[in-house]
C-alpha cells in the first residue's frame, strides 16, 4: 500500500491522543500500513516524548528498512531520514544528526528537502558552498530554492532573497511553509503592501502542505482563520519552534 493510500486510525496519528492510546493502536496500524510514513513518525514521537529516544531511533530505522528503496518512495524515505536527523538534533546529538544527513544524501542525492536541511544545518561559512552543491543537484526544487532565499536574506541581499522566495512559491504554490518564509521576509524587509500582496497571493493558491503550515492549519484553535492570519501564526512557528 502506497503511503498516500493509507487510512490509518486517527488515534494513531493525532498528537492530541494519549500516549497509551497511541501505543495500543500503532502496532496494528503499522502492520496494516507498513509504508505509512506519518504513522512511523507519530510512533517515534510518542517514544521520544516519553524520553525513550533510543526506541524512537529504532522505530525510524525499522521504518527505513521496511519502506523499499524505490523511486516512487524517494520522498517518503527522505521524510524518514529527516525525522531521524531531527530526533538527534532535539536530543542534542548534532554529530549523530550530521552523520545521518550524510548517509541520507548518499542514498537520495537528488532530494531537495535533504539538501535544504544540509544548507540550514551547515556552519555559516560553509552554507554558500553547500547551497552551490544543492543547486547542482536540484536547482528547480522549491525546498532548495527557499533555503537559498534564506541564505541571501541572512547575507542581507534583500533583492536576491525576494526574487528567490518568489521563485519558491511559483514552483510550489501549494506548500504553505514557503509562503510563510516569504511573508516573514516581507514583514521585515518590505512594506505593509508587499506583505499583504504575499498573503493575497497565498490565499489565491490555497496552500495545503508543508510541515509548519500543517502544524498551524490543523490546530483546532486555528480553524476557520483566513490565510493571512495563518501566515502570521506560521511566522511565529518559524521564530519559536523547531521543525516538526
Amino acid at each position: 500500500m502506497a503511503p498516500q493510500d493509507c487510512h490509518c486510525s486517527e488515534a494513531a496519528l493525532d498528537p492530541a491522543s494519549a500516549a497509551p492510546v497511541q501505543r495500543a493502536v500503532q502496532p496494528t496500524c503499522i502492520k496494516r500500513c507498513p509504508e505509512c510514513v506519518p504513522l512511523w513518525r507519530a510512533a517515534a514521537r510518542v517514544e521520544e516524548a516519553a524520553g525513550a529516544v533510543g526506541k524512537a531511533r529504532a522505530l525510524l530505522e525499522q521504518a527505513r528498512q521496511r519502506i523499499p528503496k524505490r523511486d516512487d518512495l524517494a520522498e517518503a524515505r527522505a521524510e524518514l531520514w529527516l525525522a531521524a536527523i531531527r530526533t538527534e538534533q532535539r536530543a542534542g546529538s548534532s554529530k549523530a544528526g550530521e552523520a545521518l544527513l550524510a548517509k541520507a544524501l548518499q542514498e537520495l542525492p537528488a532530494s531537495g528537502r535533504l539538501w535544504a536541511e544540509a544548507i540550514g544545518a551547515a556552519p555559516r561559512p560553509q552554507r554558500k558552498s553547500r547551497s552551490a552543491d544543492a543547486l547542482k543537484r536540484c536547482d528547480q526544487d522549491p525546498a532548495v530554492v527557499c533555503a537559498v532565499a534564506q541564505l541571501f536574506w541572512s547575507d542581507r541581499k534583500v533583492d536576491k532573497a525576494r526574487s528567490w522566495f518568489n521563485r519558491a512559491v511559483l514552483l510550489a504554490p501549494e506548500v504553505g511553509d514557503y509562503w510563510g518564509h516569504y511573508y516573514k521576509f516581507e514583514l521585515q524587509h518590505g512594506t505593509p503592501e508587499s506583505a499583504a500582496d504575499v498573503a493575497r497571493r497565498a490565499a489565491d493558491k490555497g496552500p495545503r502542505y508543508g510541515e509548519r503550515w500543517t502544524r498551524v492549519a490543523k490546530d483546532v484553535r486555528n480553524a476557520h482563520l483566513p490565510v493571512e492570519a495563518l501566515l502570521r501564526k506560521v511566522v511565529v512557528d518559524i521564530d519559536t519552534l523547531p521543525p516538526p
